[in-house]
């Protein structure tokens, strides 16, 4: 808050134990005026008017280069963080934020050489070590992510997201104990870490043990706007016969987020295959179809509903559209062979 508002607010503060019918009750129109003065600006016009009275404040630059970035302008965004940077070399969240954008622009060479050159300018930002040694991760360079892991840890030993990598790690080699083991750490030193949580679910469902849930509710009750968590409820709940109970799962993720596809795909396969509910299952594979009218299995899976149902001419016209997409798509080749065949009875 700069200063003229401290000032402004300290003088109003005085002014409310006042008579009201005394001049200085004016102030009260003056503060509406100077607080409806910004409504209805772009915040970045707003940040410039900031940024002309304060110029060495780099977190307004930071403010303004977030905008941008959520605006798609991430030329305009890489302009800002270098101003910012010029009012602090060495802060770190500065220079995660460039690293960030490179990223998120997909210039791989660029992310990569800046993560090395963060931890060489300022050694103490740990989320460097993190998405440098991830990325070694992806290139399957573990011993490499481990060291980047460790070398964290040595800096801050309660640093979540170091155990959390060498997790992934553990987990892509195989290693499911220490992957446990490293996933319940991150867990231990944060308790919110929601990602571990999910990790942990998915490793306790890959060993068929139920404890999976309490660790899929851990992470739901953290984050229920996340998807992760509900999604590999639904899919452990389907996998062992508790289709009620997964088709909750999936209406929970469309509160949230109603064109995530799979979720209906899913609600559709269950009503299908499970619950022999053909009307249902028709509707839901519809509604993946709306989301992702290029997948040829949602197709197939409506026709088979139709087709279920008797109703011939729809179901044909499913097969037909997944033929489109997919030529040589077995499945529904043998299923117009099955109208046709009825067809002609």
């Amino acid at each position: 808050m700069g200063t003229k508002w401290v000032m402004f607010f300290a003088v109003f503060g005085l002014i409310v134990g006042c008579d009201p019918t005394e001049k200085p009750q004016k102030a009260d129109d003056e503060t509406e005026t100077l607080v409806d003065a910004n409504q209805g600006k772009d915040p970045i016009v707003v940040l410039n008017e900031q940024i002309k009275s304060n110029p060495n404040d780099g977190n307004l630059y930071l403010d303004r280069a977030e905008i941008k970035k959520n605006r798609d302008d991430y030329q305009g965004a890489l302009y800002d963080v270098d101003r910012a940077l010029r009012t602090d070399s060495l802060k770190g969240e500065f220079l995660m934020f460039k690293a960030n954008l490179f990223k998120l622009t997909g210039q791989r060479a660029k992310h990569k050489n800046y993560l090395e050159e963060i931890i060489q300018k300022n050694p103490d930002v740990l989320d460097a070590y993190f998405d440098l040694g991830y990325l070694y991760l992806i290139a399957k360079n573990y011993e490499k992510a481990y060291d980047l892991a460790n070398r964290a840890l040595r800096k801050d030993v309660n640093y979540a997201p170091g155990y959390f990598l060498k997790g992934l790690a553990y987990k892509d080699e195989g290693n499911y104990k220490m992957a446990v083991s490293s996933f319940q750490t991150a867990i231990e030193q944060d308790v919110d870490y929601y990602d571990g949580y999910v990790e942990l679910g998915l490793l306790y469902a890959l060993a068929e043990d139920e404890l999976a849930l309490a660790y899929y509710d851990n992470a739901i009750a953290i984050d229920s706007t996340k998807i992760d968590a509900f999604y590999n409820k639904g899919m452990y709940l389907q996998a062992n016969g508790r289709y009620r109970e997964a088709l909750e799962a999936y209406e929970a993720i469309l509160e949230y987020n109603p064109s995530f596809y799979n979720a209906y795909y899913n609600r559709g396969f269950v009503y299908l295959e499970y619950l022999q509910k053909n009307d249902s299952a028709a509707i839901n594979f519809g509604e993946a179809i709306r989301l992702n009218p290029m997948n040829q299995k949602a197709y197939y899976n409506r026709g088979l509903a139709h087709e279920r149902n008797l109703e011939y001419t729809l179901a044909q016209n499913d097969y037909r559209k997944a033929l489109e997409i997919k030529p040589d798509f077995d499945l529904a080749a043998r299923g117009m062979s099955r109208i046709q065949e009825k067809s002609n009875e």
